[in-house]
């Protein structure tokens, strides 16, 4: 198992709670997802992104993610999970993630998550700025697939306005008269 945990950089320990057990006295499905996320969020700081206070770079929200369970977990136990992104471009960062089980020394479940970078000032997909994916790049060794187009994100870019006539237009798919 420890072997395994040094292909992360990122590693996680996540005390399994009574609560976390369903009926069938094993640890809910669901847990996992929010085991996830704990992971998730500690990538993100550990790649020095400033998750509650961030004005200048883009969030980044889920796009999709998929857990497959390899074995049950119950009460007593303590799971480390390892995270690490396999794929970044300009676009997204896709990361993996390993839960494993310190009681029984194993593998309980294997996990993978596309993510986008948000502006949620403006409430729209954006591009992942160079420098996060320098980091990300560092922090996991690996190559960041490279593309010649990209913007630097401005928090203070002004958000275009609209007036109801244009956006109407818009819907009706009609174009502006010039």
């Amino acid at each position: 198992m420890l072997e395994e945990l040094n292909l992360y950089a990122v590693k996680v320990d996540i005390k399994v709670l009574w609560s976390d057990m369903d009926i069938s006295q094993q640890v809910n499905s669901t847990r996992f997802f929010s085991w996830f996320e704990v992971a998730r969020v500690e990538y993100f700081i550990r790649l020095g992104l400033d998750i509650i206070d961030n004005d200048e770079e883009p969030g980044f929200r889920v796009k999709q993610q998929s857990i497959i369970y390899q074995t049950p977990v119950n009460f007593p136990d303590t799971i480390v999970i390892g995270i690490r992104a396999i794929y970044a471009d300009q676009n997204k960062i896709e990361l993996e993630a390993a839960f494993y089980s310190r009681r029984h020394h194993t593998l309980v479940a294997k996990a993978n998550v596309s993510m986008e970078a948000y502006s949620y000032q403006k409430n729209t997909a954006s591009l992942v700025p160079i420098n996060i994916q320098k980091r990300v790049s560092q922090l996991d060794e690996i190559q960041i697939e490279e593309s010649g187009i990209q913007e630097k994100f401005n928090p203070n870019a002004a958000i275009p306005e609209f007036s109801d006539e244009e956006i109407a237009n818009e819907w009706l798919g009609e174009f502006p008269k010039t």
